[in-house]
Formats: structure tokens, C-alpha cells, sequence
């Protein structure tokens, strides 16, 4: 079905703050790890789950990762 408002407010209010490199970072971490849990979702035995998954958490863990990996590897804040 898409993107809801609250992830599209989201990858917003990161990409204002990450910059256009940052913002490219967090969309892929993000998107990585929440085509994962859907993966892991389908293969689990139990499928009562419903299909939609939120992305905001994972944008968020993208957003995360994106900050360690640029301070680690940069050294900037």
C-alpha cells in the first residue's frame, strides 16, 4: 500500500538533518534491514502476523547506523 504520512514525516525530518549523501544511506540501511524482517517474516512458520510492517523503525535504525558509519569512517561529527 505505501508509505504512510508518519514514515514519509520522518525520512523527511532525517533528510533535512543527514544532508543528500546521508539521506541516500539511510534509505538504503533502512530499506535493507526492513526487506529482512519481511523475508524472515515469510519464511516464519507462524503466519497470522498481518503483511504490513512500519517502516519508520527501520528508517530510524538506518538513520543510526548512517551516523556511526559516517563518524567512524570520516571523522566528523
Amino acid at each position: 500500500r505505501g508509505l504512510g504520512m508518519g514514515d514519509v514525516k520522518l525520512a523527511g525530518s532525517t533528510a533535512l538533518f543527514a544532508g543528500f549523501r546521508g539521506t541516500l544511506g539511510i534509505l538504503l540501511w533502512g530499506l535493507l534491514a526492513a526487506a529482512a524482517a519481511g523475508v524472515c517474516m515469510e519464511l516464519a512458520p507462524d503466519r497470522k502476523r498481518k503483511p504490513e510492517i512500519p517502516l519508520a523503525p527501520f528508517f530510524l535504525a538506518g538513520f543510526l547506523l548512517e551516523r556511526i558509519l559516517a563518524k567512524s569512517f570520516s571523522g566528523r561529527p
